[in-house]
């Protein structure tokens, strides 16, 4: 079936050196703290195989609100890049790439968010809608993740309404 391309990316720049935001991010225990997504629905199902840092490294989640897939950990060069697979399985089956890039900047590092995938062909009207959503989520996720690491805490609540 033909598909309709897109690509996003987000960046921010977090008070910490490149290895500590590196193991951070590669270890998906970490991620129910900053995830957009998973904040929205902090008692789906979540399920965390293999160790973190390593290629093979997955989440899987299921939710009413944010939908069912796994994201694996397929490769990394240490401190600097992460490439993942996402697999998404509801509300409508897809698959993309994320990668974060990493450069240091004196003691800080610069985080750099990327996703790439495909929309099936009768959603092409969502794509600009899609990018922006992605693009917001990842602004507000690289925040969360900022806060975590600068500050050991996240000051962000989400209210959902409308699910249980």
């Amino acid at each position: 079936m033909f598909s309709i391309p897109y690509e996003t990316q987000s960046s921010i720049v977090i008070n910490k050196k490149p290895e500590v935001v590196f193991n951070f991010i590669a270890d998906f225990n970490n991620w129910p703290s900053w995830s957009p997504w998973l904040i929205l629905e902090p008692n789906c199902q979540y399920l965390i195989k293999g160790p973190s840092a390593t290629v093979g490294h997955l989440q899987e989640w299921n939710g009413q609100a944010i939908g069912a897939g796994r994201m694996t950990l397929m490769s990394m060069n240490p401190q600097t890049e992460l490439n993942l697979k996402l697999e998404f399985f509801k509300p409508w089956k897809t698959e993309s790439t994320a990668r974060f890039l990493l450069r240091p900047k004196g003691d800080s590092t610069e985080v750099t968010w990327n996703m790439k995938g495909s929309l099936p062909f009768f959603m092409f009207f969502m794509k600009k809608m899609m990018k922006a959503w992605i693009g917001n989520d990842f602004n507000r996720g690289l925040r969360m993740m900022k806060e975590k690491l600068e500050t050991g805490k996240v000051l962000s609540k989400v209210d959902v309404q409308g699910v249980k």
